[in-house]
């Protein structure tokens, strides 16, 4: 252990390595032969697994347990508050999804917005790698979670209470919003996006780009904006390409 760094009477495994200017808050474990670089952070009650590897700057937040083998590049953030407000009245946006956005909205009586702290932590399964600069918001009540043996690119970020089945790949700037059920060995394409409260089947895969705004069942392959079946998405941009062809032109 680096003499600059600061563990607050966390307790510390046998062969781990803490890197300098590392800050471990009272409380934690961290197992034997993890390996934390230099400049990390780690909060109170916080677990990390037998052998993990957190590269220099994540930022770890208090009540998240990490599995064994697990890999946190540089950069990451785990464990910070989810994005969850609520305002006293009905919202702008819980008006437009009454009414499909068929309405004008109304400006709320009390339009201020409050936050909903999160209480629930992080749980990481065993054998996970989190990308550099990816971020996974704490659950509000219960725990967000990621699957064993799942691996998430750089820039991605998981909101709130989401549950990640096992051996899923979530790519690069895929953004994945609060209370979403994703199966296992889901594969999510760069810069998808999956909105709120949705559910996504195992062995799901979606191209780039690709932005799922209902339920999706087992075993679909989905393109497009909105997601719909991959062959059907080329279908329908081969058709539209179509119709600015000038008559008899052939292109």
């Amino acid at each position: 252990m680096h003499p600059s760094s600061v563990t607050d009477g966390a307790w510390i495994g046998a062969h781990c390595s803490i890197g300098p200017f590392t800050h471990i808050a009272a409380g934690a474990r961290i197992d034997a032969g993890a390996r934390i670089a230099s400049h990390v952070s780690i909060g109170v009650g916080t677990v990390i697994g037998e052998n993990a590897t957190i590269h220099a700057g994540a930022r770890i937040g208090a009540g998240v347990t990490i599995g064994a083998g697990v890999t946190i590049q540089s950069g990451a953030v785990i464990g910070a508050d989810g994005f969850s407000f609520v305002t006293e009245g009905l919202s702008g946006p819980e008006q437009a999804k009454a009414t499909g956005g068929s309405a004008r909205l109304t400006p709320p009586e009390h339009a201020a917005w409050h936050k909903i702290h999160s209480l629930g932590g992080v749980e990481i399964g065993d054998d996970v790698e989190i990308g550099a600069n990816s971020t996974i918001d704490a659950g509000t009540i219960r725990a967000t979670r990621i699957g064993r043996g799942t691996k998430i690119d750089n820039l991605v970020h998981i909101g709130h209470n989401v549950t990640v089945g096992e051996d899923c790949l979530l790519c690069g700037q895929t953004g994945i919003a609060g209370s979403v059920v994703i199966g296992n060995r889901v594969v999510l394409a760069g810069q998808t996006g999956v909105g709120d409260h949705h559910t996504i089947g195992d062995d799901v895969v979606t191209g780039a780009g690709t932005m799922i705004l209902s339920n999706v069942p087992a075993g679909k392959v989905l393109l497009g904006y909105p997601a719909q079946r991959m062959d059907q998405s080329i279908a329908s941009y081969k058709a539209l390409r179509r119709l600015t062809r000038k008559p008899d032109s052939g292109k």
